[in-house]
């Protein structure tokens, strides 16, 4: 009973842990696994690192914050340092659940919540799946995590997770959940040489053969493209199994669709209660692939006495509103989000037609640019990644105030009463952004 009340005491949300400093050193708190790196080395330390992204249901993509240091709170990072791989975190799922004890978290200077292992502190992982056993699949290696046993209030705390998790990734895609660098597929005049390449992207992927003799995956994506994956090993992968496959490039031969494992590759498995691996369910049913969200009505022909311009065409869209002429998108974005039929979704993603087939620019390499802007002077640039947050968040902040006759850009609180010409309203967005180049790195 004892433990059970210092538990309760000790507890704390990762929302907690990023709105009051004096919750960020030994304390007990748990989090649901998005995501883990491979085991790696800094080149200044002789340990293990292993990243893991988590998420609770105080702290995720759809969650308030209160705390305006924090710019972005899609999860949270833990490091755990091992001394040897195999005494590494062994992560099997996405959906399962870590516990841990006397971590150290910081809040980074741009913004990003870390979670750090101390020679104190304490880890272990359990399945997420709803019903599962309360084994730990995965622990640091001390003699009091062999043969632990949860106590009632953590049995308790464990199915509470376990039952928002279900709901949690039954409604959401992985892809909004965590960072994701999606594929994108090559023009006709990518594909006219022996073979394309598209790197580091991220994938989500139906086992639809195993072949332990050669050592090879056969998958298939949401929309039916096969993908052959051969290794150095025989796969454990298992028919039917649905993963995850994070930084892994994909080369385009007359033959088909080749996965590349790289450095920072990664595979998890996804439960089938997950709203991705229900997409590739024949017996799921119509299912959207984006969060359940109250979007505004811009159906114009509920409104009485305004002509309608039906959204069946790019054409006629371009018609409705002129500025999707300069873009490519898919045909989602059409009648409402309904497209092709099958496709299943209600998102697109608009790019701006000049820059649809350029290739992107990593990070890293956007270092070595602004540090000798004055050659770029003009020049743009593709980039590739995901946003870790804004600068700001506050509507006086992002709005900015633009006099039109001499361009000149004013905050939203300065006077403009003075100014010659009309004043127009703007939003200035500033984004914090990451790609693969500089993930194990604090740059962005």
């Amino acid at each position: 009973m004892a433990s059970e009340v210092l538990n309760l005491k000790s507890e704390v949300t990762l929302a907690d842990i990023a709105e009051n400093e004096q919750y960020r050193d030994k304390k007990l708190s748990y989090g649901i696994i998005i995501d883990v790196s491979e085991p790696f080395r800094y080149e200044n330390r002789d340990e293990y690192v292993t990243k893991l992204k988590i998420v609770d249901p105080t702290f995720n993509y759809k969650a308030y914050i209160n705390n305006p240091n924090i710019k972005f709170h899609k999860f949270v990072t833990v490091h755990v340092y091992s001394n040897f791989i195999a005494k590494a975190p062994k992560i099997k799922n996405v959906g399962d659940i870590l516990r841990l004890r006397r971590f150290n978290f910081v809040l980074t200077p741009k913004g990003e919540l870390v979670g750090y292992l101390n020679k104190y502190s304490n880890w272990l992982v359990y399945q997420g799946k709803k019903g599962a056993s309360f084994r730990p699949t995965s622990f640091k290696d001390i003699e009091k995590n062999f043969d632990r046993e949860l106590t009632t209030y953590e049995r308790t705390r464990m199915e509470e997770l376990r039952d928002w998790a279900k709901d949690y990734f039954a409604q959401n895609s992985i892809k909004y959940v965590t960072w994701w660098s999606e594929l994108r597929e090559p023009s006709a005049q990518d594909l006219q040489g022996t073979k394309y390449v598209a790197n580091e992207v991220d994938l989500l992927l139906k086992t639809e053969k195993v072949l332990k003799d050669k050592k090879a995956v056969e998958f298939v994506d949401h929309v039916g493209q096969k993908y052959a994956l051969f290794l150095q090993a025989p796969p454990v992968l298992v028919k039917d199994d649905v993963i995850k496959l994070r930084c892994v490039n994909v080369i385009f031969t007359p033959e088909g669709r080749i996965i590349q494992l790289t450095k920072n590759s990664s595979c998890l498995i996804i439960p089938d209660y997950f709203f991705d691996a229900k997409l590739f369910s024949k017996k799921g049913g119509k299912i959207s692939p984006v969060p359940l969200m109250k979007t505004p009505d811009r159906n114009l022909s509920q409104k009485k006495g305004r002509d309608t311009t039906p959204m069946s065409t790019k054409r006629a869209a371009s018609s409705l509103y002129p500025f999707l002429s300069d873009y490519d998108y898919e045909e989602t974005v059409l009648a409402g989000g309904k497209g092709k039929k099958g496709s299943g979704s209600s998102t697109a993603t608009l790019v701006k037609k000049q820059f649809v087939h350029k290739a992107p620019t990593s990070v890293k390499d956007m270092f070595a640019v602004m540090e000798n802007p004055a050659n770029h002077e003009h020049s743009r640039f593709v980039v590739s990644g995901y946003v870790l947050g804004m600068s700001e968040y506050k509507l006086n902040k992002v709005v900015k105030k633009l006099d039109e006759s001499t361009g000149k850009i004013y905050d939203f609180n300065q006077d403009t009463s003075k100014c010659s010409g009309p004043i127009r309203h703007i939003n200035h967005f500033i984004m914090f952004m990451k790609d693969q180049s500089v993930e194990n790195t604090d740059r962005f």
